[in-house]
């Protein structure tokens, strides 16, 4: 008898870590609030307008979420692709990237680390999106190649 109490109380302690394991905390909802401009070569589409994205604590939602959620709710057209395997925004409202010219973006002020489509925002944030040159205003240099005369055993042979 005891070994059967004993065998379900075993059981039962199993089940119940199994249960306590698969059970996961959710994650708190939050609401961020930034203030977003976009701006193209020519024109302001929106200037320190105030964007609330809800995400979850710890998981913050990205820069690219906050500018497409701006789009979406203001109808505004734009285009996305995939870039090394983050989503990127290619034109908005009919402006486009191209060679020279790409969709960067500031945040409080200063050039972010990461990339906008992976950058968590942070409640408060201050985000300029726009398209541009370099961010430093510089153009961006090609290194010429070096022709470099090589002179073979051949070269001086008299034989």
């Amino acid at each position: 008898m005891k070994k059967i109490v004993f065998a379900v109380l075993i059981f039962a302690l199993i089940c119940g870590a199994f249960t306590a394991c698969g059970k996961q905390e959710e994650a708190e909802q939050k609401n961020y609030t930034v203030k977003l401009t976009i701006k193209t070569l020519t024109e302001t589409i929106c200037k320190a307008e105030t964007v609330t994205i809800e995400g979850v604590e710890d998981d913050a939602p990205t820069v690219f979420d906050v500018v497409c959620k701006y789009l979406d709710e203001n109808e505004i057209p734009y285009e996305k692709d995939v870039f090394a395997g983050y989503d990127i925004i290619t034109s908005i409202d009919g402006a486009k990237e191209d060679g020279d010219v790409f969709w960067q973006v500031l945040v409080d002020g200063e050039e972010p680390d990461g990339r906008y489509a992976a950058l968590m925002i942070a409640d408060g944030n201050d985000i300029e999106f726009f398209l541009g040159k370099n961010l430093d205003d510089t153009e961006t240099e090609t290194e010429t190649e070096a022709k470099v005369t090589v002179q073979t055993a051949a070269d001086d042979y008299d034989g």
